[in-house]
């Protein structure tokens, strides 16, 4: 083990070496008091990042169903077929008895009823059939009552109303009557006795209605003829005593002539109202015609004429060409050579510009004396028209005019004979009023009477088309139905379940759920390749595995310079990669990452930290031992542990064979000594540590670190990891600095981008 370093005083700069306050049980993630003699205030801690506390949404959910589709289906069918099949034991098959019931359309009385007054006659009648008179009366039937079928339920009134489904789905006028149940001969005998006693009900109260209806009119319309006799009687008298006619042709030939009146007037007021409108639009037109030089000229209208000059149409179409170039080249040009590109189109470009103003400038007066000169045209052409309109409509207005005259002579003419030779007294107006209205009531009573006598004795609306027959076989429709409701059901539920339960895990679907869901500075992001080509060296392969070799490079190069400008402000040389949990990327981040450093120019060494579960050393083929377990312990010296790897410039120390007391070693003051040690030899130390979570390690080597890079592995990686980890390291004062999302989507990076291909030679 690593023994204590004499060197080491307690004025080292760095904060974070100091006792405090309190420390980080490592283990649970909650801090323990540790009597220290340098008072020291805990960090504010922070609120909870709005990622894992937001609600689900649609978007959420979809991703969720992407992640589990397979399991939610294979699950899904699963529940689904267990609870078809416990429905399809549990409620066997029923036979199942119908009878059928004609609804006429027309009513008892004759005529025909509203199509909503039909409706609610049929909702009627259904609930009619299912009453508690009709079903008590049938089971009080002794033929009904001792059927085995009727003993078996203790209310039998009450399982007729639950059993019996009545509709209207064979027809608007069809009555549909089923019963199910379990002795089929039982079920015809209840079910035809349900309707027997639902029309004779139906039927005696419909044949009393129409006896008491044709009593109350017998009566009516004797009282009215009684009465239209007297008043009859009395009119004749008072006519003779003062010697009036009969004043109904001259009543009728008024009414025409009134109606004839109201016609031509309102034809009248429509031309009226025509006229006035065609005499403003003929004003305002005249007005325009007055003052030509007032007549605007759209500046749209300027365009599209110039745009038919020739000259100014060769210009636009060389400015289009000119634009159209200044894009390819910023499409295509390096940032530092664009604006050097971009000089000559874009002088050209001003040049036809100005050009194209001044033409403007020149042909301006031109083309606004083209467009008024069509403008005037237009309206003198649109004022001899509304001219026109405006006499006809006058004329047709003298014509109205003069036949109303007429009318409205007439109508007096009528109006006076009928009061000739002077007014009708207000008894003999009023007694031929009575008489009149008295007429028509009489008249109404006797039809209506005439119809109930000549249809007597009713027939009835309700018929029994087809009586209940017992069943054959037994019905299977209500067990499918459920049996089906069930499986979709437990499909549902399960497919929820399951979506639920995976959002709750909250994983990472894109570096945004990182920035804006967690936080967390985010440094770059790797493609999601085959498993065969994301080792840290370069194999040999197809041309695709190439291609994604150097989709790999080119990101983690990204990764890297993020990096090195990073290390000339802060003199960052030791960078600790880790995760969450385990399998989330960090070994062939950390490698690539070493690697693109040392092809940078860079001396790196790469250093397995990761004791318990070593995979470093399987990116380059070198054997695992001897390695820092074996430095730690004091088997090997320093130097044999360190390994050169293929890649120049980059040095590999393996994890070694761990043990106990290789981990006890890591929580040693010696530790730092060992990293003081690598600083002076290599420009970068990249340490590829264990994960936060599951054990200490990362918190020990962290320390030692100038800043640490979490690997987040998409699709994987759960944010409440994450944030746990991530502020275990904050909470140590470890810096970090940002997250690598892995397993970014292909299309991202563009599979034809000419930028990624393979370089020459």
């Amino acid at each position: 083990m690593f023994p204590p370093d004499p060197k080491k005083s307690a004025s080292d700069p760095k904060p974070a070496r100091q006792p405090a306050k309190t420390m980080p049980d490592v283990e649970s993630g909650h801090a323990s008091p540790v009597a220290v003699p340098v008072p020291w205030t805990p960090p504010a801690e922070p609120a909870a990042p709005t990622a894992l506390s937001a609600a689900p949404s649609m978007g959420t959910l979809l991703q969720a169903v992407r992640r589990r589709w397979l399991m939610m289906v294979a699950l899904g069918l699963l529940g689904a077929a267990f609870a078809v099949g416990v429905v399809w034991f549990l409620l066997p098959g029923q036979y199942t008895t119908h009878a059928l019931l004609h609804v006429s359309s027309r009513p008892t009385r004759g005529g025909y009823e509203s199509e909503a007054d039909f409706i609610n006659f049929q909702r009627s009648q259904a609930a009619l059939l299912k009453s508690y008179k009709v079903l008590s009366a049938a089971v009080k039937n002794p033929e009904v009552a001792e059927l085995a079928e009727v003993r078996a339920h203790p209310d039998p009134v009450k399982w007729l109303d639950k059993r019996l489904v009545t509709d209207f789905n064979q027809g608007p006028e069809l009555l549909h009557v089923a019963l199910p149940g379990d002795n089929p001969e039982d079920l015809a005998v209840v079910l035809n006795e349900v309707c027997r006693v639902y029309l004779q009900e139906h039927n005696a109260e419909d044949q009393g209605r129409v006896d008491s209806r044709i009593k109350q009119l017998q009566t009516n319309q004797r009282t009215w003829m009684e009465t239209l006799r007297d008043k009859r009687q009395k009119l004749r008298t008072r006519e003779e005593e003062l010697g009036l006619d009969d004043p109904q042709t001259l009543t009728m030939r008024q009414q025409a002539a009134v109606r004839q009146l109201a016609a031509a007037q309102d034809q009248r007021l429509r031309l009226q109202l025509d006229l006035k409108k065609t005499e403003a639009e003929l004003a305002a037109h005249q007005a325009q015609l007055k003052a030509p030089a007032r007549l605007p000229v759209p500046s749209v209208a300027i365009e599209e004429e110039l745009k038919q000059d020739p000259a100014a149409k060769k210009i636009l179409e060389r400015q289009a060409q000119v634009e159209q170039e200044i894009q390819q080249i910023e499409a295509i040009a390096s940032r530092f050579a664009v604006e050097e590109d971009l000089k000559r189109p874009r002088a050209e470009l001003a040049t036809l510009k100005r050009s194209l103003d001044e033409l403007r400038r020149k042909e301006r007066p031109a083309i606004e004396a083209r467009l008024r000169a069509r403008a005037l045209e237009f309206l003198k052409d649109n004022a001899l028209k509304l001219e026109f309109m405006a006499q006809s409509l006058r004329e047709q207005e003298k014509a109205l005019t003069g036949e109303i005259t007429h009318l409205e002579a007439q109508v007096e003419t009528y109006r006076t004979a009928l009061r000739a030779p002077g007014k009708l007294p207000s008894d003999v107006e009023a007694l031929r009023e009575e008489v009149a209205q008295g007429e028509l009531v009489l008249k109404k009573i006797g039809d209506e009477l005439g119809t109930l006598q000549a249809e007597y004795p009713v027939a009835p609306r309700v018929k029994l088309r087809e009586a209940a027959a017992p069943p054959l076989s037994r019905d299977f429709n209500r067990q499918i139905k459920l049996a089906g409701a069930a499986g979709v059901g437990t499909f549902g539920l399960v497919v929820l379940g399951v979506v639920l339960l995976e959002f709750r895990n909250r994983r990472v679907y894109a570096a945004d759920d990182v920035v804006s869901g967690l936080g967390i500075n985010l440094v770059g992001t790797l493609p999601a390749l085959p498993p065969h080509t994301r080792r840290a060296l370069p194999a040999a392969g197809t041309g695709r595995d190439r291609y994604w070799q150097s989709v790999m490079t080119e990101s983690v190069d990204v990764i890297r310079t993020m990096l090195l400008h990073a290390a000339q402000h802060d003199r960052l040389r030791v960078v600790m990669v880790t995760s969450a949990v385990g399998g989330e990327g960090k070994t062939s981040l950390a490698s690539h990452l070493a690697a693109s450093l040392a092809r940078a120019w860079r001396k790196t060494l790469l250093l397995d930290c990761d004791l318990r579960n070593p995979a470093a050393h399987q990116q380059f083929d070198l054997p695992l031992e001897p390695g820092l377990c074996d430095v730690l312990r004091g088997d090997v010296e320093f130097d044999d542990a360190i390994r050169p790897t293929p890649v120049s410039r980059l040095w590999l120390m393996p994890a070694g064979k761990w043990d106990s007391h290789a981990l006890q070693a890591l929580a040693q003051e010696g530790v730092g000594t060992f990293f003081e040690r690598l600083k002076k030899q290599y420009d970068f130390i990249i340490i590829d540590a264990c994960p936060v979570l599951p054990v200490a390690d990362s918190l020990l080597v962290g320390q030692h670190a100038d800043a640490v890079l979490f690997s987040i592995m998409r699709d994987v990686s759960r944010m409440p990891a994450v944030y746990a980890a991530h502020h275990r390291l904050a909470t140590l004062g470890i810096r970090m600095l940002g997250a690598v999302v892995i397993g970014e989507k292909a299309d991202a990076y563009g599979s034809n981008h000419p930028y990624l291909g393979q370089p020459a030679g």
